[in-house]
């Protein structure tokens, strides 16, 4: 069965889409990863921005990107009722975070499969963490969210490409 000429211009204008959204939702990660590995590198002594760490915050950048566009199918945080675009955006960034944490999760426990750690031993090691270097991490990635779902959701409302033309539309 072969499709119609309307639908494969439309599946490919829809994956042309997902890819930019991917392009952008990546480089944007990749920047603020970036940032904080150069921060991180001039604070400590000893450590280096090099080109093993930048390597590594792209990789993730990617990865977690990926992970964001996943979770963006299931609309997290949308089926709450908010009256306004500020609680709107609140709810689908602490759904995304917490689809990025399950995400997180799952990640961890196929390493340590793969170590040949039980899911228990796993988790003993996550409880283990101290706090700070527990939700560190994700507080980091939820003042990093912020941002991106309010860039999202501003242009959801106004409607496609909207925000961006008004982003570079020039002044005459």
């Amino acid at each position: 069965m072969t499709e119609s000429p309307a639908t494969e211009t439309s599946v490919r204008s829809r994956l042309a889409h997902e890819f930019k959204s991917y392009g952008v939702i990546s480089a944007y990660l990749f920047v603020c990863f970036s940032v904080i590995l150069f921060y991180d590198a001039s604070t400590s002594t000893g450590r280096s921005a090099d080109a093993f760490g930048i390597g590594a915050a792209l990789f993730k950048a990617l990865v977690i990107g990926k992970f964001i566009l996943i979770g963006e199918l299931f609309k997290p945080g949308s089926r709450v009722s908010a009256p306004t675009l500020l609680h709107r955006i609140a709810w689908r960034t602490f759904g995304v975070l917490l689809v990025l944490i399950l995400f997180k999760l799952i990640e961890e426990m196929l390493i340590a499969a793969v170590h040949g750690q039980s899911i228990k031993e796993t988790f003993d090691e996550i409880i283990r963490l101290s706090w700070p270097r527990l939700f560190a991490p994700t507080l980091m990635m939820l003042l990093i969210l912020i941002p991106l779902m309010t860039a999202i959701e501003l242009d959801r409302t106004l409607g496609k490409d909207s925000l961006k033309d008004l982003l570079l539309k020039r002044e005459t």
